[in-house]
This record gives C-alpha cells, structure tokens and sequence, in this order.
C-alpha cells in the first residue's frame, strides 16, 4: 500500500470512529482508530514541542493513560524518541537488553504498569 493509499486509509478510520459517535473528528478517534485497526491493546496520544511543555491529548484505557505520563514526566520513551528524531519507533517488547539499555527507567516503569492491571 503506498503512502497516500495509506493516508486516506488511516483518515478514513478515523472518521469512522466520528460517526459512531455523532461527532467531528477529535483526537480521541485517533487514538480509537488505532486500537480498532492495529493489534494492539490500548493508545496514547500527546501534543509535543520543542518549546511548550507536552501534555497528554487522550488514553484509550487505563494503561495507555499511565504511559502517556510516564513518557512525558521521565522524557524517554519511543514517543519521545519518535518526535526527537522524526520517525516511527516500534517497540514490541520492553524486555529486550537493547530497550532496557535504552530507557532504563521508562522500560521497568512501563512493565510494571502492565502488570497491575
């Protein structure tokens, strides 16, 4: 799929969340759009910048809420990697020597916010 098959694909899902609930589009349906299509669990989202301290937008579930802070209040983590360095970071799994070297702290907090649910 190129990217701008890809595009409209990913703001097509969005909108499809806006109709469920009768709405204009808002952050929260990114972040429900991207549960309903990815194999993933829960989402974040937060605005960021260089100059504005960043704030969380929206969590889709408890965990994801936690996440969202823990990024913002120790600075490391993927999404922190991911608008330093303006491309994706995938992480599947936080127990890999390389993620646990990388995010020393965000890695154990991150793990253990997973399981006290």
């Amino acid at each position: 799929m190129g990217p701008d098959r890809r595009s409209v694909r990913i703001r097509m899902l969005v909108a499809e969340q806006a109709v469920r609930h009768g709405a204009r589009v808002g952050v929260v349906d990114v972040c429900t759009a991207a549960v309903a299509a990815l194999p993933v669990g829960g989402a974040g989202l937060s605005a960021m910048s260089r100059s504005a301290p960043s704030h969380p937008l929206c969590s889709t579930d408890d965990i994801s809420e936690q996440l969202e802070e823990l990024q913002l209040t120790l600075g490391e983590e993927p999404c922190v990697d991911a608008f330093l360095h303006g491309s994706a970071v995938l992480t599947p799994d936080l127990l890999t020597r390389d993620l646990q070297d990388r995010w020393t702290v965000f890695a154990d907090a991150a793990l253990e916010a997973g399981e006290e649910t």
